[in-house]
């Protein structure tokens, strides 16, 4: 038997494979994650997660310090602060900490941002 006529055989053997022996799937691991959580309803809660754990990283040291708690729902981040000058502070700013952690996260997560 020649090398043609081994890959001609080794062709028509490939073919007669079933389909999901032979299928290439593509997807990146991040992308197939990110279907999971959203077929599974978990994808708000991961971006709450992200969210939390962006916000020291994205408003700095000082301002996490001086922050009781951070939550979402319902597309509301609600943040509250210890300090009436730094609640005053984020409130000139809460449509850029929106746009900043909606660029983010790559979605429109964050729809209002209120302080406490």
């Amino acid at each position: 038997m020649e090398i043609k006529d081994l890959i001609a055989y080794m062709e028509q053997e490939k073919k007669q494979l079933p389909q999901k022996y032979s299928r290439r799937n593509d997807d990146s691991l991040a992308t197939i994650m990110m279907r999971m959580l959203d077929a599974y309803g978990l994808k708000d809660k991961y971006n709450e997660t992200r969210l939390k754990n962006l916000w020291e990283e994205i408003m700095g040291s000082n301002t996490a310090r001086q922050t009781h708690s951070i939550t979402v729902n319902y597309g509301v981040l609600y943040i509250s602060v210890r300090s009436a000058a730094l609640r005053q502070e984020l409130m000139y700013h809460r449509e850029a900490i929106k746009n900043r952690f909606n660029q983010l996260l790559e979605s429109n997560f964050v729809r209002e941002v209120r302080l406490n």
